[in-house]
């Protein structure tokens, strides 16, 4: 878990490098053909320093520090609302945004009761890519049912290709309890839980505990319940570039 990033003071070449317009080691290079001004005077020192309170400008415009972007995984527990609910006592915002200087959303909709992979990140590329109705990327859910599930019931659930006039896609469900069948697990491809909800309602069944296990080939490895961690660069690129 991690404290609060407070700007602070920072080489001007790293400082043009966290404004998004290039690496440390072409800010160098900008800098010393005079494209830089600090405070309206042209600086050809990368490694003068820059205050939170300093202007600095590039070919004339003033530029300032992108906020960093962040991309935490977090093992939710049960009685935690995803956004502020006054039913709820917790939010995941009220457990994680403390610690964070950047406002954070989170990525996916289980509700106060559910459980396990959240993903919370303040990259609105991320967020949109996954949280548009027709994303594609694998979720592996651990669902509890009310009662046993038939085997005729399990292969429509299979062959359901559209629900609610959205496409809609199950790789596969499995039995985990081949003696009562009420556990079950579902690698869900297309759709969302509003949708698997209302397919389970539909057959008369009530998912009455659903944990999430895998968010785009995320795990729950060494998060225990009620943690939250950041990505690791490597998630982070896999993130990015899943499909």
């Amino acid at each position: 878990m991690e404290e609060k990033e407070i700007q602070t003071a920072m080489r001007l070449n790293k400082y043009i490098a966290h404004c998004g317009i290039c690496n440390r080691r072409q800010a160098v290079e900008l800098i010393k053909d005079g494209l830089v001004k600090v405070n309206g005077e042209v600086n050809t020192n990368p490694a003068t320093i820059v205050q939170p309170e300093d202007k600095v400008s590039y070919k004339g415009e003033l530029v300032s520090r992108q906020e960093p972007k962040r991309y935490v995984l977090m093992n939710k527990p049960k009685n935690v609302s995803i956004r502020k609910d006054e039913a709820v006592r917790k939010s995941v915002l009220d457990i994680v945004q403390p610690k964070y200087a950047e406002k954070l959303t989170p990525i996916g909709a289980l509700d106060s009761m559910e459980l396990g992979l959240l993903l919370l990140t303040n990259d609105d590329e991320v967020i949109r890519k996954f949280s548009v109705a027709s994303a594609a990327f694998i979720r592996i859910y651990h669902l509890t049912l009310d009662r046993p599930l038939f085997a005729s019931d399990l292969n429509i659930i299979k062959e359901t290709d559209t629900l609610l006039a959205t496409p809609f896609e199950i790789e596969n469900i499995n039995f985990l309890d081949e003696e009562y069948k009420t556990e079950i697990g579902i690698e869900l491809v297309r759709g969302t839980l509003t949708q698997l909800r209302s397919l389970f309602d539909s057959l008369d069944y009530k998912i009455e505990k659903l944990d999430c296990m895998n968010f785009a080939k995320l795990t729950k490895k060494d998060l225990p319940r009620g943690w939250f961690r950041n990505l690791s660069h490597k998630e982070v690129v896999l993130l990015k570039h899943f499909r």
